[in-house]
């Protein structure tokens, strides 16, 4: 598939996703639904604040790389929260920490590619490049649990179910997520294999080059 059209169909499909969620909007107003109106404004501003967060700090987005983030939101916000998911199913939540571990850590092996020269990214070990994916997935899901547990305490609301166990569950999903996705990394810089993690990394750096030259070593 050409780069165009890519891009073409993510545009189509998270433009879609927004476009349901202000029809049902408009569809809970009829209907008086404050919680779901709530849920449907902030499924709104967290996918597009995405795009201009990534705008601000001068960040572009691969198309797979973008829909990915926008499919996440969907899922956590569109399904889980407007359409009670975390209700119907009582795995939801765990799942969506476990697939969350799996973009952090591919997200902690994008942010060392941009951040460092290229000649010190390939000078890395594998084993820092797959720590940093690990570290970053860990990292990331204690910060969530410290803003759920500030939300609780603050403002009443009810994020972790006043459990320890759904805090620790929340982690443990993250983690394994993170171990998973740092284990194909390991693999490929080690060994080559699961080369989608080299053509993601690579696709990444060459949009974000700013005229420097990359080579095809990923």
């Amino acid at each position: 598939m050409s780069k165009n059209k890519r891009v073409l169909y993510n545009l189509i499909i998270k433009n879609f996703f927004r476009l349901i969620t202000v029809i049902l909007c408009f569809f809970y107003l009829l209907e008086h639904d404050v919680t779901h109106i709530v849920g449907a404004i902030v499924f709104l501003l967290t996918s597009l604040g995405v795009d201009i967060v990534f705008k601000l700090i001068n960040v572009k987005l691969t198309s797979i790389i973008d829909l990915t983030v926008q499919v996440f939101i969907f899922l956590c916000l569109f399904l889980g929260k407007m359409c009670d998911m975390y209700i119907i199913f009582s795995w939801w939540d765990s799942f969506l920490h476990f697939i969350s571990g799996i973009i952090i850590g591919i997200g902690g092996i994008l942010a060392l590619r941009i951040l460092l020269p290229e000649e010190v990214f390939f000078k890395l070990s594998v084993l820092v490049k797959t720590l940093n994916a690990f570290l970053f997935s860990v990292a990331s899901s204690a910060l969530w649990e410290i803003w759920e547990f500030a939300g609780d305490q603050l403002f009443g609301f009810n994020s972790q179910l006043n459990s320890l166990t759904d805090t620790m569950t929340d982690i443990c999903a993250c983690t394994l997520g993170g171990i998973i996705i740092s284990i194909l990394i390991y693999r490929f810089y080690k060994k080559g294999t699961f080369r989608f993690i080299g053509e993601i990394v690579e696709q990444f750096s060459k949009i974000n080059a700013k005229n420097k030259k990359y080579d095809n070593k990923f």
